[in-house]
């Protein structure tokens, strides 16, 4: 039964104005627009309507003002005739792709009985007859679609008899034959536009299957097709029955009637609204993906199918009318709830179909009269269910009262960029269908409509509703099969059939704290996928473990380092001697030492003499500025420093005291060699690393040796570290990971080879050391990889690959996995103990992985309100387990911002560290890494993730490494930046750049200025120091364009079109054609022209891509040029 809501919706929906003037109802429609059932609908609820109106006030819109003409009436049938603007759209996307059978429509019924195939063929002949939309046929004029009604059109009946095949292949041979039916592309330039075919199953089974093309006939010509082929047939067989009506007009009138129409300004008020409603949209919804958006958009499909239980189906319905709603907008404000809480966005469009026959001549006319508009959602404020009820509502309400404006036009108008690589407005598609195909009946015959399987798909993802009042509601789920894959759909269906049970029985709660996950998903991400308990001694320290193994291989080489050599005897005593005099000097349990040394055998020494006194340590890289060494030193409170001959001076003029092991080697001969007695226990700290912080200052993070044990013990079992590694060491004390580079070597009986800052900083020469040492372990960040295979090292045989501390670039991935080994992909923050989660990399997956996480650590991947978020869905990283550091030295208040505890289903008060890293499940349980929270830019109302631009730039074999910020060229004035560093001998220009990007990014997300450098400037830690990148307003190569004249005779004939075509005064040779100002019908007019003054039809397609000289290039060799062919007077008309 409609609601009152709903029947309002319904006639504002045809510009019927409702009002009440006191106790009186007024009620005002354009003529021919209130249907009798309309009118028996309105004066049964006259009462309630009333009330309705009363309630609600000016929270209603008001319907617009435009007028459309009031005469809808047959026209003279000219040799061409205008299409309509839903008609015009669809003729541009057949340009666009010739073959698509995206826009495919088919309907198929089971015939069970005795059927009479020659009625059949007249019913068809008589639909043929009746509907002229059936013998229409389209045609080009100038680049311009026109259309042609043909007085007769036969519509073939193909036949399949499969009834002579074993019974057991006989369905399954029917459904491959109408598969291949319903995928055979149209010409839309011959009539009629509809396939059809009879499949004997049997003497007394059929099924017949009729295909339309989309341009002349959408969903509920469909009802009337089918409906009238039961009329027909009835009447045919029988040889009784009442005619059918004559029609008053047919769909060729209503386009014309819609063209003058539009000419009197009726859609003026129309454009005006959604100018408004969609300013500032954002042109792409982010959902989760399986698989990277192809560059052009493609058309491959399927469909999964939600059936709700009748009692959720009754549940849904009844809450609608308790909120004095519509089931429309309960089922869509859930939709959208699922898509902001999969995209994070709280701006959100979906599109919806309106039939859009509000006109009671077109009610049994077949044709493509819907219209699509956008429903554009405002969830910001995550607001309870009843706020974004009504939000909804009042959108919804006053999109429908402005669904006269052609969704095409719209777009024009708007001037929305078009990109290949998604539908303009919205990519997601949301309707209700009270469309009922059930409940035919033919003489002789049991008829039932079969669903057909889906192989494509219009948009990234459409969501059909149907209410079958035996089964309760149903959600058809058609997507692109190209980006998502099945187990997600199906995924995501069960999560809004969560949500749907959520929003009935919780509508005052805020949208982001509704469940949306089954009990047993949340116990998966959880529980099952942090089952990572491993026993280790955890009463153990760091350099316990060291001792343990110097006392079970003393004679082991565990330290080189340029042409020396240390075995473990001689490297534990030199530790302990240095430990014994760090105790005399007041040195003991949790003092903190810095350590200020450049990279050699006495760092070394240095760092486990500490640990030795019971001390922690605290890296000073000579690399960094004085000003940032001195702010670490006093905020650590160092009373002594280990340092050498270079530095000793600044630091006894620090007041500090000062342990020089090359100038302290008597007093250190004087000191026993044997281990001092354990002072350091499991829980105290071993080291304390700074990291740079939000404010400028930075951030001591203190580690202690449980946590460091724990992730070392995890570290020899994987990625696996024998006493047979030669365990390469590259990175500077400073950064944490060199804590496995030095202890994860020391504490198994292995060998560390140390490479000094020298040599680690040049690619050759570190390429050298790999080699000449004989190295099976070697970790470095992405940076530093590159360096080395830049230096033209090809790899060595058997070499264990570690790559982190920054994201794992898939080319950088491709090339190391060309090299014989192993190659693992690493991930943590210095808060959880180095690494938390690693991966080995054995497949293309895009992006790479980071992983599962290690022994004894949890990863929680949660939603801004502390839920789970869903496999596929970006969530903040938040880690648990042994790992976790202490906190932050003297700032209680970030530790506590940042550490904190949680209560979770199945696991209970737990402390974890928010990393501010954005990641998501796969459905295998690895973790993918998505960004950073802080490198996620919005520039322009457009949400960014500079990451991905900076993937696709690093995917061109001409680019060594690329850096996207976002900077402001004045104030206000957000705009993309791209450094480039270019791969030996190569170099690009911005076109070149901008092009490469187009392909995989849209408009929105291009750089407005690229930056070529000679290199990135790195951290000292290896990572891209993004503080030292310059000025990208001041000397650099802009993006700008710079305008080259065409060259004679195809390029000046080329600009001329364009140029007559765009109204602009000058083309340029390196010009784009949309980014000139072009659209997609213009740009078929384009192809048009050129095809007529040269004979040559160019692919419109490129026209989104290249510039006019490349077009150009590409055409001369298919073309004869007339030397007395002039660019003046191209355009004619």
């Amino acid at each position: 039964m409609t609601s009152t809501a709903e029947l309002l919706e319904r006639l504002r929906a045809i510009d019927v104005r409702l009002a009440l003037d006191g106790d009186r109802l007024s009620v005002n429609a354009p003529k021919g627009v209130l249907t009798q059932e309309l009118r028996d609908e309105l004066a049964r609820r006259k009462e309630e309507v009333k009330a309705f109106l009363a309630a609600q006030g000016s929270t209603v819109a008001t319907s617009p003002s435009g007028k459309l003409p009031p005469v809808l009436e047959r026209v003279s049938r000219a040799a061409d005739m205008p299409v309509s603007h839903t008609q015009q759209r669809l003729w541009f996307l057949k340009q666009m792709d010739p073959d698509s059978h995206a826009y495919n429509v088919p309907a198929a019924l089971r015939l069970k009985g005795t059927l009479d195939q020659v009625a059949l063929e007249r019913t068809l002949a008589a639909l043929v007859a009746r509907h002229e939309s059936l013998r229409t046929r389209f045609l080009a004029v100038d680049g311009t679609p026109r259309c042609a009604v043909d007085k007769q059109a036969v519509v073939t009946l193909e036949q399949l008899d499969l009834s002579t095949l074993p019974p057991a292949e006989r369905e399954p041979a029917a459904v491959r034959a109408m598969e291949a039916m319903t995928k055979r592309p149209f010409d839309i330039s011959r009539a009629p536009l509809m396939h059809a075919m009879l499949v004997r199953i049997a003497n007394d089974s059929h099924i017949a299957l009729f295909v339309f093309d989309h341009i002349i006939a959408d969903g509920l010509s469909l009802g009337i097709f089918l409906a009238e082929f039961q009329e027909l047939y009835r009447r045919d067989v029988t040889g009784s029955g009442v005619p059918l009506p004559e029609l008053p007009v047919q769909y060729i009138d209503y386009a014309e009637w819609e063209r003058r129409a539009f000419a009197q300004g009726a859609i003026d008020d129309h454009l005006a609204f959604w100018k408004r409603q969609l300013a500032g949209v954002p042109s792409l919804l982010p959902l989760p993906t399986d698989h990277p958006r192809p560059p052009v958009q493609t058309t491959h499909g399927a469909r999964s199918v939600l059936q709700l239980s009748p009692v959720l189906s009754q549940q849904i319905k009844a809450f609608a009318r308790g909120e004095g709603t519509t089931l429309f907008i309960v089922l869509l404000t859930s939709f959208q709830v699922l898509l902001h809480r999969y995209s994070g966005e709280t701006d959100l469009a979906v599109g919806s179909a309106i039939a859009n026959r509000g006109r009671s001549e077109v009610e049994r006319v077949m044709g493509y009269f819907a219209n699509n508009i956008v429903l554009r959602g405002d969830l910001s404020g995550n607001p309870t269910v009843r706020e974004l009820l009504a939000r909804t509502r009042v959108t919804a309400l006053n999109a429908y009262a402005h669904q006269d404006m052609p969704f095409d036009k719209l777009v024009e108008e708007l001037s929305i960029p078009r990109e290949l690589n998604h539908s303009p407005l919205f990519q997601v598609m949301f309707v209700l269908q009270n469309l009922s195909l059930t409940g035919f009946e033919l003489p002789g015959l049991v008829c039932e409509v079969m669903e057909l399987p889906v192989t494509t798909a219009r948009f990234d993802l459409a969501v059909d509703i149907f209410d079958f009042p035996q089964h309760g509601l149903r959600a058809y789920f058609e997507y692109n099969t190209d980006i998502f894959d099945a187990v997600t759909i199906e995924r995501m269906q069960r999560h809004f059939e969560r949500l749907l049970e959520a929003v009935v029985a919780m509508p005052e709660a805020r949208i982001g704290d509704l469940p949306i996950l089954a009990d047993e998903e949340v116990q998966g991400l959880l529980c099952d996928w942090n089952r990572t308990a491993v026993e280790y001694p955890r009463e153990q320290t760091v350099h316990g473990l060291f001792e343990q193994q110097a006392r079970s291989t003393p004679d082991a080489i565990a330290l080189v380092f340029e042409d020396s050599e240390l075995s473990y005897r001689e490297l534990n005593g030199r530790a302990n001697r240095l430990a014994h005099h760090l105790r005399e000097l007041g040195v003991g349990r949790e003092t903190l030492v810095g350590v200020w040394m450049e990279r050699s055998a006495d760092m070394v020494v240095a760092v486990l003499g500490v640990l030795k006194a019971g001390g922690a340590y605290v890296p000073l890289d000579p690399a960094f500025p004085r000003d940032r060494l001195d702010y670490m030193m006093a905020d650590a409170a160092l009373s002594v420093v280990i340092t050498e001959a270079p530095m000793a001076e600044e630091v006894s003029g620090a007041g500090l005291r000062a342990v020089r092991l090359d100038g302290d080697a008597d007093v250190l001969a004087r000191m026993p060699a044997d281990d001092p007695a354990p002072l350091a226990e499991a829980g105290n700290l071993a080291y304390v690393i700074y990291t740079s912080g939000s404010t400028g200052r930075p951030k001591g993070v203190m580690l202690e040796h449980r946590s460091v044990v724990n992730f070392l013990l995890s570290m020899h079992r994987e990625p696996g570290i024998t006493a047979q590694d030669r365990f390469v060491s590259v990175t500077t004390l400073s950064f944490d990971i060199a804590g496995l580079e030095i202890h994860g070597p020391l504490t198994v009986g292995g060998t560390v080879v140390l490479a000094s800052r020298a040599t680690a900083l040049d690619g050759v020469r570190l390429a050298e050391l790999v080699e000449r040492s004989a190295a099976t372990l070697l970790q470095a960040t992405p940076a530093t990889w590159r360096l080395l295979l830049d230096s033209g090292w090809q790899g060595r045989p058997g070499l264990k690959m570690l790559c982190g501390g920054e994201g794992l670039p898939r080319d950088l991935a491709d090339k190391l996995l060309a090299i014989p080994g192993e190659l693992w992909n690493m991930y943590g923050p210095t808060e959880t103990t180095i690494w938390s989660t690693l991966w080995r990399v054995t497949d293309t997956a895009r992006p790479v992985p980071i992983g599962r996480p290690i022994a004894n650590t949890q990863t929680y991947v949660l939603e801004p309100s502390g839920l789970p978020a869903p496999i596929g869905v970006g969530g903040e990283l938040c880690i648990g387990g042994d790992g976790l550091a202490r906190g932050y030295r003297n700032r209680d208040d970030l530790t506590a911002e940042k550490f904190v505890t949680l209560d979770l289903p199945g696991v209970g008060s737990t402390r974890v560290y928010r990393t501010g890293d954005v990641v998501r499940w796969l459905a295998d349980g690895r973790l993918e890494f998505v960004g950073r929270r802080d490198h996620q830019v919005k520039v322009r109302g457009f949400r960014i993730e500079l990451g991905e631009i900076e993937s696709v730039l690093e995917s061109h074999e001409a680019v060594r490494q690329a850096v996207v910020v976002a900077r402001e060229a004045a104030p206000g004035d957000l705009r993309l930046v791209a450094y480039v560093a270019y791969a030996p001998g190569e170099d690009l220009t911005v076109s070149d750049v901008r092009r490469h990007l187009r392909r995989d990014l849209p408009d929105y997300m291009l750089p407005s200025v690229v930056v070529a450098l000679d290199a990135i400037p790195l951290t000292p830690n290896g990572k891209v120091d993004r503080a030292a990148l310059p000025d990208p307003f001041r000397d650099v190569q802009r993006s700008d364009r710079q305008y080259t004249p065409p060259a004679p005779g195809l390029e000046q004939l080329m600009a001329q079109v364009w140029a007559d075509l765009l109204k602009v005064e000058r083309v340029g040779a390196d010009d784009n054609f949309f980014e000139l100002g072009g659209h997609s019908l213009l740009s078929l007019r384009v192809v048009a022209a050129i095809e007529k003054q040269t004979g040559w039809r160019m692919d419109p397609r490129t026209l989104f891509f290249q510039t006019l000289r490349q077009i150009a290039a590409a055409a001369s060799a298919r073309i004869t040029m007339d030397e007395s062919v002039k660019p003046e007077g191209a355009l004619r008309g």
